[in-house]
């Protein structure tokens, strides 16, 4: 079995801060994954280390369950082989939600699952190529 650690997701209320707040500490924008003008992922990683990067989830205008706490988020992993990582977790009790195209791109499969502790964990098919959509208008502003 192969797994490697892919990213730490956080949320952030405001995209450009946070690129900004990363820049200052060496990462650079190496992916975004836009779902609208105002909510979409961006992967911010360390020159030369694109394989390990910081996920930041900006939602400017969430419905009122979306949970904006400091810090939560998920890492991720990068397994293998997604079906039989999930079909093993299950097995141990820990059932994983149903595979799923995120954004709706056939090139990239992922669930969720939550270990013992509650910890929420991604689990990426290790073929998942980082998104390369266009970048917001506020973060194209700066970058």
């Amino acid at each position: 079995m192969g797994v490697r650690i892919a990213h730490v997701s956080v949320r952030a209320k405001d995209g450009p801060a946070s690129v900004r707040f990363y820049r200052a500490l060496g990462f650079e924008i190496c992916s975004c994954l836009q779902y609208s003008p105002t909510e979409y992922f961006l992967q911010m990683s360390v020159k030369g280390q694109p394989n390990v990067t910081i996920e930041i989830q900006v939602n400017e205008s969430p419905a009122p369950e979306y949970d904006r706490s400091p810090g939560t988020g998920h890492f991720a992993l990068n397994v293998t082989d997604l079906a039989a990582t999930a079909q093993r977790l299950a097995e141990l009790g820990l059932t994983p939600d149903s595979p799923r195209h995120p954004g709706g791109r056939e090139d990239a499969y992922i669930c969720f699952v939550f270990d013992p502790d509650g910890n929420k964990i991604e689990l990426n098919d290790d073929a998942y190529p980082l998104p390369q959509d266009p970048l917001p208008a506020a973060i194209a502003a700066i970058a």
